[in-house]
């Protein structure tokens, strides 16, 4: 099962389910995330936390507007744990990429070299 981040508004009790695919990882990318400036304590990281938090909605909550996840993103407490949970979101897709196929070994593709 991929990873989710789960989120309830305390006033209305809807909740919110945040993943990242291959899709919405890439809207990450495109709007200028860096996954390899995670670990900083930039101004320009900073300032993408809520680019990735916004792309987050993307997979479940397609039709949701930068305002209303911003205004979600002002009002959660210790985000500290939520970059670092947003960062492991962000790489399920791409570890999914490079993972091993499951399976009998002889019904997987094969490929060798040419060069």
């Amino acid at each position: 099962m991929s990873k989710q981040l789960k989120i309830t508004d305390p006033i209305s009790n809807q909740e919110y389910t945040l993943e990242f695919n291959r899709k919405s990882a890439l809207r990450a990318l495109h709007a200028g995330f860096d996954p390899m400036k995670m670990t900083e304590d930039s101004l320009e990281t900073m300032f993408m936390l809520p680019v990735l938090f916004n792309c987050a909605f993307d997979m479940h909550h397609p039709g949701m507007e930068e305002k209303e996840t911003d205004a979600i993103y002002e009002q959660i407490p210790n985000k500290e744990d939520l970059i670092e949970a947003l960062g492991e979101l962000f790489a399920e897709p791409i570890n999914k990429l490079i993972e091993e196929p499951k399976g009998a070994k002889s019904k997987n593709f094969k490929w060798k070299k040419t060069w």
